[in-house]
């Protein structure tokens, strides 16, 4: 019965974990050089973030002044990116994008913005598969000619614990469980 109830908790929690989020921002109140929000820290060293109106949404975005930038999970997890919106109002201004592996090594992006139009919209950027098992994303912008870009709705992926360390981690139980009830 035990053995059962420490299966079942242990899927549930790695289904708890494989959720996909998207981080819209839109607790961020005011002008932070840091914040949390859904999971992820974020933190500029010589810059800020701050919360910018997205028209017609009602929807806050954070501007990037200034950079670089990092997004790290909270409690230091390892996490996947795969695709975010920008917004902004000068030609060929962008976004580079170095995303640090777990286990060592990097991947790196950049992403610039086509010509803006009469009417601003976020154009979504999509990451590929190599965008797995990261530990931290660091974002610098590109010939901010104009106002700085704006992100929003980043979408991630925490990844799960891989189910072999929760069967193994049932076994051990189980067979400590089995142990206990031997008599002596």
């Amino acid at each position: 019965m035990r053995l059962s109830i420490s299966l079942l908790l242990g899927f549930m929690v790695v289904s708890a974990q494989a959720g996909t989020i998207t981080l819209d921002f839109d607790d961020l109140s005011s002008t932070e050089s840091s914040f949390q929000t859904q999971g992820y820290n974020f933190s500029a060293s010589n810059g800020f973030f701050a919360n910018v109106p997205i028209a017609p949404s009602p929807s806050i975005g954070i501007g990037l002044a200034g950079g670089p930038f990092e997004m790290v999970q909270v409690g230091g997890g390892v996490f996947s990116i795969y695709s975010l919106d920008m917004l902004d109002d000068s030609v060929g201004d962008g976004l580079n994008v170095t995303g640090y592996l777990q286990g060592g090594g990097q991947v790196s992006a950049t992403f610039t913005l086509p010509a803006p139009s009469s009417v601003l919209v976020l154009t979504t950027f999509s990451f590929g598969s190599e965008w797995q098992g990261l530990t931290s994303i660091s974002m610098s912008t590109i010939n901010t000619s104009g106002s700085p870009p704006v992100l929003d709705n980043i979408v991630v992926t925490a990844v799960p614990i891989p189910a072999a360390v929760w069967l193994f981690g049932s076994a051990l139980a189980g067979l400590g469980w089995l142990r206990r009830k031997q008599p002596v």
